[in-house]
């Protein structure tokens, strides 16, 4: 690493007097006693303990770097001597950053005197601004400023190296932001917020900067009040180890990295045997939610965070490795870490242009976190996941499939806009090993003349599932509302969304209909209901395999697609009508209705990805008012036959079985009895229900052939 240990130096007199704390009693050093420190060049490591000893010292040098020190007129108000960023969260942040530069024997900043005077004048600055406490009037940063000021100031009083004049008025500092911050959870001393037990992310921010704020005074009420907001959360955290984003919707995976780093920091300082335990209960989480390759699955993301590049921050997954001796989230790290220090170095994802996140002051605080974690907790083994898995995550109420390269997740959750996606990952791209992706399939409806969007899962969407060993589906039944986020709405749209998908080996499969309840549409504002079918990365050459007028298949990277509009009433058709181009960021594959619609206008289509070079074997059949699909293993001797209801009321549906067969029948995740010798099996399901049947035979199975002998019962 080159950054340079910068020798000892006589710091010229001339200061700056820092009204406000201490009576005066504090001083700021002139910026010509401040020259900024070295910095590094060096590419950054691929190791998981190398690379938090790298970022660290980095991230503190860039950041205390940026102090404007009024060398020349500020051009822009928000410049404010002796911050980054004007007294922010982030430039807590960086002090945080730099305290953990200066602690540790094997940093190249270890006691560094300019990094400590630097350091001081960003503390004394923020203590400064912040000497009433409010970092935000109720928002968000009453809580953030707690967690990163608190942390900032007990890193650094641990160093030894702070005066006591000026650690009593950062401990002031700390206790005031801390006191604000109480009052924004309780909106009084009596009565509390509305959010207070339903939005995860800040809160947790806030208990492990009010653990830190007890270290620091010793004011047991900041203890108590974090053992609280730890505890309010226990019925939040859903099997699987995902918390809850906002409310009771799906978890989102920055926000969970949050939650892992205070519930650990948390402990840290208190040992507090049900963080502990919580910890425990987080565990699986990252592990599911990364595919080996490094791509995170995001099916479950609230639609405001919609995105295939997210990549995992290794600091997390590091932290439950250390606390719990866990190797699968030693692996998640390793894995994250090889794919981060890309970002850090600023070399772009293979498929983006832009729009990643840098891998900031915030970001690297998780690294900090690590460190001191690390101390007395080392590293695991790491432990690879079962390469081909097929399973129910009940954090985000779907399926998720890691199949070597493939791997595709489905979700349920409300806020949701897109229930499904499926990607494949490119072994051989060392930045962000995305090959293709159907990374969105929309059931939508464009109406007004500022058009409305309707395409998101209502609040309480009808959920179910049927799910066998290596066959997983989930089922959904919702009005289409408008895009929301945080407060439920009250805007849906004329259309119902009935979607069933599922995970087989290296496919996902998918039926879904769209059913109008009420008539209306203006064609004059061009309304339309349509299905979406969202591709990435974009630009990439689309070659069509077949199109006629009810079906489209095409390949796009390695990925397969085949699309086929099963019934319709209304006049759904593909567009554009020929494809011959590679699609543009405005296009994608479309199954469209224009306005006007009249109740009882409908659509049943079926989704099938798979790898282009996959062997499945499947057959889909539509049927009246659902539709089936039954795939056989390579051997021939196992099959699977998964059959929808596409309509709010009641279908029968029978399988007539070939000779020699056993089957078990699953519906609504629990194994019905068994079905008579001589007797078809039989599945009643109710609106938006799917069965499945696994069929073990002595002799191979087809696919067609098992289709032929599945009829319509009653319905209603």
């Amino acid at each position: 690493m080159s950054i340079i240990r910068m020798p000892r130096r006589s710091f010229i007199s001339g200061t700056t007097a820092l009204a406000g704390l201490a009576g005066g009693a504090l001083q700021l050093s002139a910026a010509e006693d401040l020259p900024k420190l070295p910095t590094t060049r060096e590419k950054c490591p691929l190791g998981l303990a190398e690379f938090f000893r790298y970022i660290v010292p980095r991230r503190a040098s860039e950041g205390l770097n940026g102090i404007y020190l009024g060398e020349t007129s500020p051009t822009e108000k928000r410049k404010t001597y002796g911050t980054i960023y004007g007294g922010a969260v982030e430039d807590a942040n960086v002090a945080w950053v730099a305290a953990a530069a200066f602690r540790y024997d094997w940093s190249p900043l270890h006691h560094n005197e300019l990094l400590k005077k630097r350091a001081f004048l960003l503390l004394d600055s923020i203590s400064r601004i912040r000497a009433s406490g409010k970092w935000d009037d109720g928002g968000l940063d009453a809580y953030f400023g707690v967690h990163s000021l608190a942390w900032a100031v007990l890193e650094w009083i641990e160093t030894g190296a702070v005066d006591e004049p000026r650690a009593r008025v950062w401990r002031d500092a700390v206790a005031r932001a801390a006191d604000d911050g109480l009052v924004c959870l309780h909106y009084g001393p009596y009565r509390p917020s509305a959010l207070t037990g339903q939005y995860a992310n800040p809160e947790f921010y806030f208990l492990s900067g009010l653990a830190a704020a007890w270290k620091l005074t010793g004011n047991t009420r900041y203890r108590d009040e974090a053992a609280a907001a730890l505890r309010r959360y226990d019925d939040w955290l859903f099997p699987g180890g995902g918390m809850a984003y906002f409310l009771g919707s799906s978890p989102q995976h920055g926000y969970q990295q949050m939650i892992v780093k205070s519930v650990a920091l948390y402990w840290d300082l208190t040992h507090d045997e049900r963080a502990m335990d919580f910890l425990k209960r987080l565990t699986p989480y990252f592990p599911n939610v990364q595919h080996p390759s490094g791509l995170v699955t995001d099916a479950e993301q609230p639609q405001l965070k919609h995105t295939v590049f997210n990549v995992i921050n290794p600091a997390a997954p590091a932290m439950l490795a250390c606390l719990l001796g866990d190797g699968p989230n030693r692996q998640a790290a390793d894995v994250a870490t090889r794919l981060m220090a890309d970002n850090v170095d600023n070399r772009p994802p293979s498929f983006a242009k832009g729009g990643y996140t840098w891998y900031n002051y915030q970001s690297t605080t998780y690294a900090a976190a690590a460190l001191r974690i690390m101390q007395h907790s080392p590293l695991p083994p790491a432990m690879a996941q079962q390469a081909r898995r097929v399973f129910m995550d009940q954090s985000f109420r779907g399926v998720r499939s890691h199949w070597d390269a493939f791997t595709a997740a489905t979700t349920t959750r409300q806020m949701s806009d897109s229930l499904a996606g499926a990607y494949l990952a490119d072994t051989k791209e060392p930045v962000m090993p995305l090959d293709s992706a159907v990374d969105g399939v929309y059931f939508e409806v464009r109406q007004g003349p500022k058009p409305t969007e309707y395409r998101c899962v209502e609040w309480t969407p009808t959920t179910t599932y049927a799910t066998a060993e290596d066959f997983a589906s989930v089922s959904c039944v919702s009005r289409l509302c408008e895009a929301y986020w945080g407060e439920m709405t009250e805007r849906m749209s004329d259309w119902v969304s009935i979607q069933h998908w599922a995970v087989w080996r290296d496919c996902l499969i998918g039926f879904g209909a769209l059913r109008c309840v009420a008539p209306g549409g203006d064609a004059r504002t061009k309304d339309t209901a349509r299905v979406r079918w969202r591709l990435s990365p974009q630009g990439r050459k689309l070659d069509v395999i077949e199109q006629t007028a009810s079906s489209l298949q095409f390949r796009y990277g390695g990925l397969q697609t085949k699309l086929v509009c099963l019934e319709q009433k209304g006049g759904f058709q593909f567009a554009p009508a020929e494809i011959t181009e590679a699609p543009r960021a405005a296009w994608t594959p479309l199954l469209t209705r224009s306005a006007p619609w009249s109740s009882g206008d409908y659509l049943h289509v079926a989704t099938i990805v798979q790898p282009a070079n996959s062997s499945a074997n499947l057959q889909i059949k539509p049927m009246k008012n659902g539709a089936a699909v039954a795939a056989v293993e390579p051997d021939g001797r196992k099959a699977y036959v998964w059959t929808v209801n596409l309509h709010r009321q009641l279908q029968q549906y029978m399988l007539d079985l070939p000779s020699n067969v056993t089957v078990s029948t699953y519906k609504r995740d629990v194994k019905l009895p068994g079905v008579p010798p001589g007797e078809p099996a039989n599945a009643g399901l109710v609106g938006g229900e799917s069965a499945l049947w696994v069929l073990d035979a002595k002799s191979p199975l087809d696919p067609a052939q098992l289709l032929s002998g599945l009829k319509p019962g009653k319905s209603r």
